[in-house]
Parts: structure tokens; C-alpha cells; sequence
């Protein structure tokens, strides 16, 4: 169930952000990435898209930017349930999110 929510938050993210292009899932026994060609992530602020309510999207528009729990209750999901959870920041084309099994 947690993997699932993971799942959900990351694709409802992607959906948000990729007006055009595309949004890929692919998987290996050890990981799930997944990929977008969307807005992406601006790397001086990469570092802080796991904090609780932190916005990449500093517009006053919540149903566009949420509140920034997402990444953040993703993340502990993660963490708490055997899984690490990262952004791949050598992706150029969108965002990319790399679920692995510890």
C-alpha cells in the first residue's frame, strides 16, 4: 500500500507539470523510475523538495502547487516501509524519481 501511494503522489506530480510530452514508468527487480518531460525541478532548489511544505511553485495557486506535503510524506513512506526514494538530478529533460529497495 505504501509503494502504491508512493506511486500515486509521483505520477499526480508528473501529470501536474507535463503539459506536453510524456510521463515514463519503467522498472528492474531493484527500482522503479519514474520520468517526465514536464517543467522539471530547478537544481538550487532540489535539494529542499523533500521538506515539508516547500513549493517549488511559488505562485499563491494551491490547486496547482498543493502544499508541499507530497514529496515529503512520499519520502518517509519510503523510508519507513524498506525503500529510499531520490530525484535524479543529472535528468535534464523534466524530473526523474528513482524508488529503490534498501
Amino acid at each position: 500500500m505504501a509503494l502504491k501511494n508512493i506511486l500515486v503522489n509521483l505520477l499526480h506530480n508528473a501529470t501536474k507539470h507535463t503539459v506536453y510530452g510524456s510521463i515514463t514508468i519503467k522498472t528492474s527487480q531493484d527500482k522503479i523510475i519514474i520520468q517526465d518531460t514536464g517543467t522539471g525541478i530547478d537544481p538550487k532548489k532540489s535539494s529542499m523538495i523533500f521538506e515539508p511544505f516547500y513549493c517549488t511553485d511559488e505562485s499563491k495557486n494551491r490547486e496547482k502547487s498543493g502544499f508541499g506535503l507530497g514529496l515529503s510524506i512520499a519520502k518517509n513512506l519510503a523510508k519507513n516501509n524498506g525503500y529510499n526514494l531520490s530525484l535524479d538530478q543529472t535528468y535534464q529533460k523534466g524530473a526523474r524519481f528513482v524508488i529503490k529497495r534498501i
